[in-house]
């Protein structure tokens, strides 16, 4: 490539001419079929610039679900380099305005209906290998994902509130309306037992407690103490 004036600016390689770090991520489940592109250039003062797009791969992210619907998690991406930090030292950008945290990072506009990603940060950090001979340089890369929780506030937190307040009324009822107060008593008590279920065939067998699960068996609890 050339610049206005007509003199070499950049020299591209083709893939596998040029030796680079061979950066690998770490706790990665499985890749989809497709190759990894590499893009390698340098310029005139003997910079070494390269790029890599990994296709396709799914990441372990451990959650902590005890606020669950109010939940945020911290997911942690690791790449290592496959040689000894004697050899390959990882160091970061120029250009420290770019820096997010100790490396500079481009990140994509992530989003979904069910998460808000932010907070990216990235570090620098060293892994020794199982003989404990070799160190080696690798990024971590940090970032969380909130919880949207406008569907458990509105089909599960809000209609249970409310089942409970109209329990609670039933306290106001003349005690000789024996009918309607067991109707208004018992009513409630069916409908959280039949929200609760609705909300958690959504979600995976946790067997630790939550929010979401305090809240509805709090209600629950409060309904059936107003027989």
């Amino acid at each position: 490539a050339f610049n206005a004036s007509d003199e070499l600016f950049v020299v591209l390689w083709e893939d596998g001419e040029i030796w680079d770090p061979d950066l690998f991520l770490l706790g990665i489940t499985d890749y989809s079929t497709g190759r990894t592109r590499v893009s390698v250039g340098s310029t005139p003062d003997g910079t070494v610039h390269v790029k890599k797009w990994f296709i396709g791969y799914h990441h372990r992210c451990p959650m902590q679900l005890r606020a669950l619907p109010f939940d945020t998690q911290t997911c942690n991406l690791t790449a290592q380099t496959r040689w000894g930090n004697r050899i390959v030292s990882l160091v970061p950008w120029e250009d420290h305005s770019k820096n997010v945290g100790y490396f500079g990072l481009t990140k994509a506009d992530i989003h979904n209906h069910e998460w808000e990603f932010g907070n990216w940060i990235s570090e620098k950090t060293q892994i020794q290998d199982v003989y404990d001979i070799l160190t080696y340089d690798a990024v971590l890369v940090s970032f969380t994902i909130h919880r949207k929780h406008y569907w458990y506030t509105v089909n599960l937190i809000i209609p249970a509130f409310l089942l409970w307040w109209i329990s609670y009324l039933s306290m106001w009822l003349s005690p000789e309306a024996t009918p309607a107060r067991a109707a208004i008593l018992l009513m409630p008590i069916l409908i959280l037992i039949n929200l609760s279920s609705r909300a958690f065939n959504k979600l995976p067998i946790i067997s630790s407690p939550t929010w979401l699960t305090d809240f509805v068996l709090a209600l629950t609890v409060l309904c059936c103490a107003h027989l």
